[in-house]
């Protein structure tokens, strides 16, 4: 009764294909979206360690003020990425350290408390000794046993600093002085912690760095040890044994601290007025600084050029003016500003000479010996760096003058200076030569 028309059944079967291979459908089939949660291990991973071992670190991390907060510490060593002093060893730290089963951080073996701990006892020694012996607004001296202690205090945040990053200074701002010390059983200590760090960079590292931790900790006993020899009578201060001269009542045996004061009110520094030492720095700052002007380049300044050794005069009087009140040298080369009028250089060379000779005086009869690194040397030396710039400004002017003649310097539209050289004279003497050569090759040739 019901014909199927054939056309309807075609369109009718084209009409349910496309449901069939729906586009939308295919990836629902092919399950684009749950494939990524398929392996979802990769998404789990990172929340296994963060709940086991991350907040112990952190917590550690906060205790110990060190610097490797923030870093997800493993066990194994770690190694910084050796773009400074070498592998292991960068300048922005961290350098070789790993967490104990305890959940503290070691470096190279060493926990960190202990670093600490051993960090205020230096602290605390050099403290004491410059209690002991500090001269007021002129500190400690330089070479004795406080500033050795200052010294081995310094090496051993060094030696921190190449595994946190942090700054020496800052370290040491970390710790407070320790109520008591051995200073024999820390020296020992040291020394042990020297010996194992060794080893650990051996093992790790395959060599044992020149300025790396172990280095640094080693260097810090061996000045350690001096002091407690010092501090026993069975070792003198290594500057007053080899390079100033002790005084003769024995009060000291240190940097000679030479200072009086005159009937006007004035500082004396050997029997030289103080005002007199700022004013010849003044002038030596003026001269090499003029000298810069002529033989300054975008390169710098040329060594062994007048203006290197002229600031190298500069140097030596600074270093003797520093030796007398404990500043450094660079510190009093800011003391004062330049002149700014002309220094007679050959009379400053007269005037330091005749200073150098009046310091030597007084060093030989307080002293007994005039030291070969005290006042008296460094002005001397100073003197002789300040004439050796005078001879070379005498060869060196003749030659200027013998270069720049027979020419005329005329101003060209440009406003710019330019040379003219005296061509007829030049051609006459061109003309010279060739008869000259013609006549001596002449009869040659025809021969």
């Amino acid at each position: 009764m019901t014909t199927m028309d054939p056309s309807n059944t075609a369109t009718r079967s084209a009409s349910q294909q496309p449901t069939v291979l729906s586009t939308a459908q295919q990836p629902t089939v092919l399950s684009t979206v749950q494939q990524p949660t398929v392996p979802s291990t990769t998404a789990q991973q990172p929340t296994v360690p963060l709940t086991t071992q991350q907040p112990t670190v952190s917590t550690n991390v906060a205790q110990q003020p060190t610097g490797v907060g923030g870093v997800s510490v493993p066990q194994n060593p770690c190694f910084g990425r050796g773009r400074g002093r070498g592998r292991g060893f960068t300048a922005g730290g961290p350098g070789l350290f790993e967490v104990s089963p305890e959940g503290e951080i070691l470096h190279e073996g060493i926990p960190q408390s202990k670093e600490l701990e051993h960090l205020a006892q230096l602290k605390e020694i050099a403290s004491e000794h410059a209690r002991q012996e500090s001269l007021g607004a002129y500190g400690i001296s330089k070479g004795s046993a406080a500033s050795l202690a200052q010294s081995a205090m310094g090496k051993y945040a060094t030696a921190i600093s190449e595994e946190t990053g942090i700054p020496p200074l800052s370290i040491q701002g970390m710790v407070a002085p320790a109520d008591a010390v051995d200073e024999v059983e820390l020296v020992k200590e040291l020394k042990e912690e020297a010996e194992k760090r060794r080893e650990y960079e051996t093992t790790h590292m395959g060599r044992v760095p020149l300025v790396g931790p172990a280095s640094k900790v080693a260097e810090a006993a061996e000045k350690l040890e001096h002091v407690v020899k010092i501090d026993k009578g069975e070792e003198v201060s290594p500057t007053a044994q080899y390079q100033q001269p002790i005084i003769a009542n024995n009060n000291r045996s240190r940097a000679m601290i030479t200072t009086s004061i005159s009937e006007q009110g004035e500082l004396l520094h050997e029997g030289v007025a103080h005002s007199k030492e700022l004013e010849h720095i003044a002038q030596l700052k003026d001269v090499a600084a003029e000298h810069a002007k002529r033989e300054g380049t975008l390169a710098g300044v040329p060594r062994g050029s007048t203006t290197s050794v002229a600031q190298s005069a500069m140097g030596k009087y600074a270093t003797a003016v520093s030796e007398e009140i404990g500043v450094p040298a660079l510190t009093v080369q800011g003391m004062v500003s330049r002149t700014g009028r002309p220094v007679d250089e050959y009379k400053l060379a007269d005037e330091l000479k005749e200073e150098a000779e009046q310091r030597a005086d007084y060093e030989m009869r307080v002293f007994g010996g005039v030291s070969a690194t005290g006042p008296a040397a460094k002005v001397e030396e100073a003197a002789e760096k300040l004439a050796q710039v005078l001879k070379i400004d005498e060869i060196q002017v003749p030659k200027q003058d013998t270069n720049v003649t027979d020419q005329q310097i005329t101003d060209t539209p440009s406003g710019r200076p330019q040379e003219k050289s005296n061509t007829s004279g030049k051609q006459q003497n061109l003309q010279s030569v060739s008869e000259t050569r013609t006549t001596v090759d002449g009869p040659q040739i025809g021969e």
